[in-house]
């Protein structure tokens, strides 16, 4: 058994995963904590199981989901406490941990309550920011960029928030990894035969950020929506558009109704976006303009870490 720590929690594990934070005890040790999330290699029952409409979506239920990926793994994820995976004689680990480490890890997340979204964040004066946008903005080259300019990384891909203040929303370190594409590993002066190979299928590379990674919880800042424009700008959202780009960005929509849990998760969006400024960052569509776009964060960073007024509030 293997031990680790993400986003907070410990992890309890039958497969190594060298993505996380915390070096992994033995695979024999007795060290592990009774209260640890649980992941184990085990067969998925789908016996008696209804046809479903997705190819992904075995099923969704208030606490059990099961996901799965032909011809790799199947994920059941129960009660954000444990993570079965059936794997597919002959498939390929290292894309068994990435979905593992992605859809269904999120799905845990989202099972403990807490609001997922589909972005990058960095720690910036002690405070989060964090980067939600289409896939292909640019949320880990952005994070990258500020990552090289001396700014912990919090999370890639997955940033949950956690209301257990509902006052004073956190997240939670995820691992210190980056996925970035050919152009902006080139453009942050990165050798892409330097950069760690997810799967021969996937375009990314992943950048180690071990040395620059943030492992405590971190008050939530500001999110920042990424946009194209003639010129950059930073531009404060009205609210409605607030709660309209949180739903938008939030990484499980699609499962809420089947799980329950649509008006919670409309709750958290309504509590992020009356508590928490969002910002559109426009900037032109060219690498060489990061430095600026990077500069422009910082300095609304620095407007943030001074005494904070309460964004208007939705109506």
């Amino acid at each position: 058994m293997y031990a680790y720590t993400v986003y907070g929690l410990s992890v309890a594990s039958d497969i190594a995963l060298p993505e996380l934070a915390s070096e992994p005890r033995g695979a024999d040790s007795s060290e592990v904590d009774e209260s640890a999330v649980h992941i184990r290699v085990d067969p998925v029952d789908f016996s008696g199981l209804p046809a479903s409409d997705s190819e992904t979506v075995a099923w969704a239920r208030p606490g059990d989901v099961c996901v799965r990926y032909q011809g790799l793994a199947a994920y059941r994820i129960t009660d954000g406490r444990s993570i079965q995976v059936h794997r597919v004689d002959g498939a390929d680990e290292g894309l068994v941990r990435l979905f593992l480490l992605g859809p269904a890890l999120a799905v845990l997340l989202h099972q403990r309550k807490w609001l997922v979204l589909h972005a990058s964040g960095v720690c910036i004066n002690g405070q989060a920011a964090v980067f939600v946008g289409n896939k292909g903005q640019g949320k880990s080259t952005l994070a990258a960029t500020l990552l090289a300019r001396g700014h912990p990384l919090i999370a890639d891909d997955l940033v949950p928030v956690d209301f257990s203040d509902p006052n004073h929303p956190v997240v939670h370190p995820g691992f210190p990894q980056l996925k970035l594409a050919p152009a902006s590993a080139e453009r942050l002066g990165h050798e892409w035969a330097d950069l760690s190979l997810l799967h021969h299928s996937v375009h990314k590379r992943a950048l180690r950020a071990a040395g620059d990674f943030i492992r405590s919880s971190t008050p939530l800042s500001r999110v920042f929506v990424l946009g194209t424009g003639d010129s950059e700008a930073c531009v404060p959202l009205p609210p409605q558009q607030r709660f309209i780009e949180l739903v938008r960005h939030s990484y499980l929509a699609p499962l809420l109704q089947s799980t329950g849990e649509a008006g919670a998760h409309f709750a958290q969006v309504v509590a992020l976006a009356s508590r928490v400024p969002v910002m559109e960052l426009r900037r032109r569509w060219d690498l060489g303009g990061l430095p600026h776009v990077a500069a422009m964060v910082e300095e609304e960073m620095a407007r943030a870490a001074a005494p904070m007024q309460p964004a208007e509030t939705i109506q």
